[in-house]
């Protein structure tokens, strides 16, 4: 269906609807009933309804009145119509409020390339969080843009054809269809985390080179601890680097694994590190501790 005629349905739709609430709330005696009530409060017995709001709902209800008064609600849906005609873009009638078309330059950052193969027909959101919309376009212009975003810098995370997601520092990427054609961009940001000394042993040792992605979400309980930790500017030799700086504080494994015992707390713990997983510039490392007495 073409985007004026769905407009054009959209604003039948809400005159309708306004039309009906209208008849409703005359019919109810300018009653509005508020959202959140419970069923039972909405209807009082028979016994309890008096005569005058009897009275004053037969009169509200008759065939005739509820007629007039609907169509002095969508009296005007003529003139509405006439005023869409020759539109070509239907939020002039509502002030762009529904549509910013176009490459959000000045909301998104300068490192994301332009969307070119597809018509940018919507983009907002926040600051952290924000969604670009982009009609006509296919499985093949995506790809080409996942190209494009590696050739400006961006590391693909994910790449297959259900889901796509790549990052870049603190801004992480993700693709959705939404319909045939139909692609909706999320850009998120996520700030850049500090090592929380205080909350882990000294045992573990953060990487001395990059930069932790985000902050790290530890997952404990009494006698456990389990996270996983990623840095940017860390690739394969790099985290291999680390590793081997890990065996030469006391761990023991190798170049992808790697274990220690010691105290920490008055308590005594076994806990490993393990290369979870490199690509391209981002190594991520899985932590895992537990008490043993």
């Amino acid at each position: 269906m073409p985007k004026k005629s769905f407009s054009v349905l959209l604003i039948i739709s809400l005159v309708f609807s306004f039309a009906a609430c209208g008849i409703m709330i005359s019919s109810k005696n300018d009653r509005v009933i508020p959202f959140g009530r419970d069923v039972p409060e909405l209807y009082s017995k028979t016994e309890d309804t008096s005569e005058e709001q009897n009275e004053s709902a037969s009169d509200t209800s008759d065939p005739s009145t509820l007629l007039e008064e609907g169509g002095e609600v969508i009296e005007g849906l003529d003139g509405i119509l006439g005023g869409l005609e020759g539109m070509d873009d239907i939020s002039s009638l509502i002030g762009g409020l529904l549509t910013k078309e176009g490459w959000p330059v000045e909301s998104i950052p300068e490192e994301l390339p332009e969307y070119t193969e597809g018509e940018i027909v919507n983009s907002g959101g926040s600051a952290d969080d924000f969604t670009i919309l982009v009609d006509n376009t296919d499985d093949d212009a995506l790809d080409n843009y996942m190209d494009k975003l590696k050739d400006a810098g961006w590391i693909v995370t994910i790449d297959n054809d259900d889901q796509k997601e790549a990052a870049l520092g603190p801004y992480t990427l993700s693709f959705q269809w939404n319909g045939p054609g139909f692609l909706q961009i999320n850009l998120m940001i996520i700030e850049q985390g500090s090592w929380p000394y205080d909350e882990l042993p000294p045992d573990l040792i953060p990487p001395e080179t990059g930069t932790l992605v985000g902050e790290i979400s530890i997952q404990k309980d009494d006698d456990r601890m389990y996270f996983v930790y990623t840095f940017d500017g860390i690739d394969e030799d790099a985290a291999v680097d680390y590793m081997m700086m890990l065996i030469d504080n006391g761990w023991k494994g190798d170049d992808m694994f790697v274990s220690k015992t010691f105290e920490w707390n008055g308590k005594k713990h076994k806990a490993s590190i393990e290369l979870y997983e490199t690509i391209e510039s981002r190594s991520s490392f899985s932590f895992n501790m537990r008490t043993i007495n």
